[in-house]
């Protein structure tokens, strides 16, 4: 199904892709760069809605110097596949993770030229500017496959040798039937991500750049669901980067630990009818090995109740500590007089508790009578150690919701009018100021007697 946001998605990551080899080939050390998704393996469903896939990859050594790739030891590079949804329905957006598999071991590298200027490398290495191809066959391939916590991605540290998966489908990527079938999703637009560890690349700093992602498009054939790649890969790129450039209004904010990895943070404040707002976070946690525990966002004082959700990502096939697959208990919600927070168990309570692991994002939304303005987002650390939270600057409720400032920037203004009008005649939500679940003339008249009237 290929949709005007799904072809826009294409036309973004193809212009993305677009001298990126010229741009990032010779970086200082050891880089490894997943530079291209090459192909997809589509497999049968499970009797009970469970579908799997596999990609094929192209990485390639954009360094100085050769990087070891020794698939009987642990100084080999891993790489995890993830797929993401983005759907936009009555003016809100969602661009959810509704998919994972587990890591893929790469084997033996072919040190071929095609990314960058390829050096040379021997049967262990990868070479400076040498690209290694796995096939997606082999990606999909039990014997090659081991479970994500037994990877700890910021040091790109790999116990060895890995415990494989059994089972149909068992460790390749996983999502479900109802999540990529047209029909169910009208609208949607789908990525394929791959996040390439490797210790030597984390050593010389150069983790940071190790997602990469590429537009994918889903069909049916009878009642199971085909991926097709489409567009080109944008390398270096996590998937959750290309949501600002496809929909309006979205903040995005890289958060760093000290001395661990990186998530990324972006969210869209979005006014709704009657005077309501929605509030969409995404976060994805790219190599942080101490991951997260808690998600909290300010609130005004004494701000009226709001309505939350959580959304994030099923694990499988027994990938978690003593190979229990990691529970997905949904995060649990409190609001306090200042704050709004999602919390999973403490480490010292469960080590395999669901906590926002690497190569992970979930998804953390609010719905109510608050307008935003930027303020903090706290990520609270789940692994113990220094800090104990980071922070990202984002939307964030701000104050009461006034129905005549509708652009909520704090102020009523002539601009709120035309700003009004304009949602009005597209008929989104945010022109229904009476909140009755249409926009008609009262609207018009609701909003202006708000406007005259200062609020």
């Amino acid at each position: 199904m290929h949709t005007k946001l799904g072809a826009i998605a294409v036309a973004l990551a193809t212009g993305a892709a677009t001298g990126v080899a010229q741009a990032q080939c010779g970086a200082s050390g050891k880089d490894l760069l997943l530079t291209d998704v090459t192909a997809v393996t589509n497999y049968t469903p499970s009797p009970g809605g469970i579908d799997a896939a596999s990609f094929g990859s192209l990485q390639t050594n954009v360094g100085s110097t050769a990087l070891t790739s020794n698939i009987f030891s642990a100084l080999h590079p891993v790489q995890a596949p993830n797929l993401y949804r983005l759907i936009t329905s009555s003016g809100v957006s969602r661009f959810e993770q509704i998919g994972m598999g587990w890591a893929f071991h790469a084997g033996v590298p072919l040190n071929q030229a095609g990314f960058c200027t390829c050096e040379g490398g021997g049967g262990t290495s990868i070479g400076p500017g040498c690209s290694d191809p796995h096939t997606a066959t082999s990606a999909g391939s039990a014997m090659n496959l081991g479970p994500r916590w037994q990877v700890n991605a910021a040091s790109g540290a790999l116990t060895h040798p890995y415990t494989a998966p059994s089972g149909t489908n068992a460790g390749r990527l996983q999502f479900a039937v109802a999540d990529v079938t047209p029909a169910l999703n009208p609208g949607a637009a789908y990525f394929a991500e791959l996040i390439v560890v490797h210790a030597e690349d984390a050593g010389d700093g150069n983790a940071l750049n190790n997602a990469s992602v590429r537009p994918v498009l889903t069909s049916l054939a009878g009642d199971n669901p085909v991926i097709s790649l489409s567009g080109a890969t944008s390398p270096g790129v996590a998937a959750i980067q290309l949501w600002k450039d496809l929909v309006p209004g979205v903040v995005e904010a890289f958060v760093d630990v000290a001395g661990d990895g990186r998530f990324i943070v972006a969210a869209r404040a979005v006014r709704l009818g009657g005077n309501q707002w929605d509030y969409e976070y995404a976060v994805f946690n790219l190599n942080s090995h101490r991951s997260a525990k808690s998600f909290t966002v300010q609130m005004p004082p004494g701000a009226a109740a709001v309505t939350p959700g959580f959304h994030d990502v099923s694990y499988h096939s027994g990938d978690g500590p003593g190979g229990a697959t990691i529970v997905g208990t949904d995060w649990a919600f409190a609001q306090s007089a200042d704050a709004a927070a999602w919390q999973t168990d403490d480490f010292a309570v469960d080590e395999a508790a669901n906590a926002l692991r690497w190569g992970t994002m979930y998804n953390f939304r609010l719905r109510g009578g608050v307008s935003p303005d930027l303020g903090e987002a706290v990520i609270g650390l789940f692994r113990p150690g220094s800090p104990e939270a980071v922070a990202a600057v984002v939307p964030v409720p701000a104050r009461p919701s006034c129905l005549a400032d509708h652009d909520g920037n704090g102020h009523v203004e002539v601009a709120d009018i035309f700003a009004f009008l304009g949602d009005w005649f597209a008929g989104l939500p945010a022109g229904d100021a009476l909140g009755d679940g249409g926009n008609g003339v009262p609207d018009i008249f609701a909003f202006l007697a708000a406007w005259f009237s200062g609020c």
